[in-house]
């Protein structure tokens, strides 16, 4: 199992916070808008799940909740699943202040508490690269069980299928050291050692998505996003949405270039 599952203290700590925090503003928790409506995989997700209005939707890796309680608002009948004690607490909280019906369980999503063919949706965003190779199959494994005959199951992943690419974007530092998600520069060896001695995550492929699901699934889509939008690192989220739009022009007329891609939306399809 990857150290992700090993180190919780963290994710505790952010479902603590919050839940002390919703206690005190709660108003300040009400979810009107979706969480993750600026992604640019956000309008295509939207697209896969929907119509929602009734359908039975697990969100794997749910983290504090956000995103759950907003399809529940949509009219889904969701249940999010995640490890930390903290961070479930902290997403029942936000379902009550939210007033909905929107179920929250601590499990491992390596082994489901839910019987064979319970949802028609298995959702999960950036979780499978907290994985490591064997236990990406094991959980596309139990996705599989819980789904039912005609269900679905999308993942949105980072992915880095160019060796080239990845040193290249390596070489320029992302964010502020000392602050979250800060990543100093590749030739800074000893700050990138010890970078990458404490990650929690690792690189994925394409290639990866596709062959883990191998004889669990009728069909398989990948969809790409993110070449020209890397650049946004140095320019700032002020052109976010013309690069965005810059790469699906790309994609388009361009098909080759997904390889490079950043980001991918897989849809696997019972």
């Amino acid at each position: 199992m990857h150290k992700l599952f090993d180190d919780q203290s963290r994710w505790d700590d952010y479902g603590l916070k919050q839940l002390n925090d919703i206690k005190i503003n709660p108003d300040r928790y009400i979810i009107s808008n979706s969480p993750i409506g600026h992604w640019s995989f956000y309008n295509d997700l939207i697209k896969h799940l929907m119509p929602i209005k009734n359908k039975s939707v697990l969100e794997l890796g749910c983290g504090l909740g956000h995103f759950s309680v907003y399809l529940s608002k949509l009219g889904g009948r969701i249940t999010g699943v995640d490890f930390g004690e903290s961070v479930i607490s902290a997403a029942k909280a936000l379902a009550e202040v939210n007033r909905v019906d929107c179920e929250f369980d601590k499990c491992n999503i390596l082994n489901l508490p839910y019987k064979d063919r319970s949802y028609e949706i298995v959702l999960g965003i950036s979780i499978l690269h907290h994985l490591s190779q064997a236990d990406v199959i094991s959980a596309l494994r139990e996705t599989s069980r819980v789904l039912n005959s005609n269900g679905i199951a999308i993942f949105i992943e980072p992915v880095e299928n160019s060796k080239f690419f990845e040193i290249l974007q390596n070489l320029v530092p992302l964010g502020k050291q000392g602050n979250w998600g800060y990543r100093p520069s590749l030739l800074c060896r000893k700050e990138w050692k010890k970078y990458i001695n404490n990650l929690d995550d690792r690189d994925m492929t394409t290639q990866e998505l596709r062959t883990a699901s191998s004889n669990l699934f009728s069909s398989t889509e990948i969809h790409a996003y993110g070449f020209l939008s890397r650049l946004q690192r140095l320019t700032g989220p002020k052109y976010r949405s013309k690069l965005i739009s810059i790469d699906k022009f790309l994609f388009k007329y361009f098909p080759p270039l997904r390889f490079y891609s950043q980001m991918v939306l897989v849809k696997y399809c019972k």
